[in-house]
């Protein structure tokens, strides 16, 4: 995962503050953003989804 995030300008979601990754997100405009274990709290997506929307970004949530 850690190669396809560097070849496809994807980030790990790491942090789970909604403020953190919105100005991640406006800084370093990732296509793509990684959950791992996803299944384990899928409140983590749904959150992640709602800030895409809310901040208008086009990234893509692989989990």
């Amino acid at each position: 995962m850690y190669i396809f995030a560097k070849q496809n300008e994807g980030l790990f979601l790491i942090n789970y503050d909604p403020g953190h990754i919105a100005q991640c997100v406006r800084a370093q405009s990732p296509k793509a953003i990684i959950v791992d274990d996803a299944h384990i709290d899928t409140g983590r997506l749904n959150m992640l989804r709602q800030l895409r929307t809310q901040i208008g970004a086009g990234f893509r949530i692989i989990a």
